[in-house]
Order: C-alpha cells, then sequence, then structure tokens
C-alpha cells in the first residue's frame, strides 16, 4: 500500500504501508503490528510492534511504551513533552516541544524556535535556532561523531549484560527487564 492509513477510533488490524500511517488524537492502536515509512502519532499505541522506517512524530497527547516502537528519526512537535530515562542512538531528531534526554545523534540534532531539549548531546551536527531552549552537556563536531561510534559499541556491550533498558539507532536491545519511557501531552 502506498497511500497509508489514518486511524481516528480503535484499530486492532495489522497495517503496513510505504506511506505514513495518523493515529489522530483520540484514536487507539491495540495489539497488532504496524510497518510504515513515517508514523504521526497524537494517539494512543499498546500491545504493538511497530516499525518505522524514517520519522516517527510525536505530539501532544501521544502514548505509548517505548520499547514497542522503532524508528531512526525522531520529532518532538510543539505542546509534547517526551523524557527518555535511558541512552538513545538516533539518526536524525527534530524539537518542537521539550525533550529530555542523553542522545547519541548520528545525524543532525534541530532545536526549533520554541522547543526546549535537556540532557546530553553527542554528535556531529546541531543547530539551535532563535528562541529555542538548550541546557545541558553538549559534545559536537568531529569527536562527537566518534563518541558516538563507541557509545554504540558501549550501549550494545552493555545490553548483553546487563538488566538496564538500552536503545541503539533507535531500536532496542532487549534486556532481562525493561523500564519504560514516557511522554505526557500538553
Amino acid at each position: 500500500d502506498l497511500a497509508g492509513y489514518t486511524v481516528i477510533g480503535e484499530c486492532r488490524d495489522e497495517l503496513k504501508t510505504l506511506g505514513s500511517i495518523r493515529i489522530k488524537p483520540g484514536a487507539s492502536v491495540l495489539s497488532t503490528r504496524l510497518v510504515a515509512t513515517d508514523l504521526d502519532l497524537a494517539g494512543k499505541v499498546a500491545d504493538c510492534s511497530v516499525e518505522v522506517f524514517n520519522r516517527l512524530t510525536l505530539s501532544a497527547g501521544a502514548d505509548f511504551i517505548r520499547k514497542e516502537i522503532h524508528a531512526p528519526d525522531w520529532q518532538v512537535d510543539a505542546g509534547a513533552e517526551l523524557t527518555l530515562k535511558h541512552p538513545a542512538v538516533f539518526r536524525e531528531v527534530v524539537i518542537r516541544g521539550r525533550f529530555k534526554a542523553s542522545l547519541f545523534c548520528t545525524g543532525r540534532l534541530t532545536v526549533c524556535a520554541g522547543g526546549w531539549f535537556g540532557g546530553e548531546i553527542h554528535g556531529g551536527h546541531l543547530a539551535v535556532e532563535d528562541g529555542a531552549g538548550l541546557a545541558g552537556s553538549l559534545w559536537i563536531g568531529p569527536e562527537g561523531e566518534v563518541e558516538v561510534r563507541k557509545a554504540q559499541d558501549l550501549l550494545a556491550d552493555l545490553a548483553g549484560r546487563s538488566d538496564e533498558h538500552v536503545i541503539v539507532n533507535g531500536y532496542e536491545i532487549p534486556p532481562a527487564q525493561a523500564e519504560t519511557d514516557t511522554q505526557q501531552g500538553g
């Protein structure tokens, strides 16, 4: 399917598309599998396996368990507040809302006007627009890219012998006991 899907109520059907899946506010996707190029999440995803090949966009009201969603690129929209409890490696991150995490970014991290990031950023490319907020520790530049590669190896090694929940390139390495990350809508 190339056209994509928009979910406006409850859905328990498997959805696969080369397009986008949009889960609207108040909608829920339960106990199924989703596969898409992009996912716009403003509703609830529970007890699902979600594979996104490009960008996951989180809007205010999104409700999910981190370990169920695998996406290399993340966007946190205005009004959304996201906290990741454990280190994560992503390709691209765009922040228009509030995002707190320890991030290793293999591509570009962009904090847009009105957006706010708090925590740690390791990577090769950072863009901060006028009117954006940034608080934390930064390792940006060629050294940051080297740190990202080291972090990927370290996180993969820790996941093999630790019960800590670890995410590498937007993909979870399952530990013995996983905790969840939280997202709250405003």
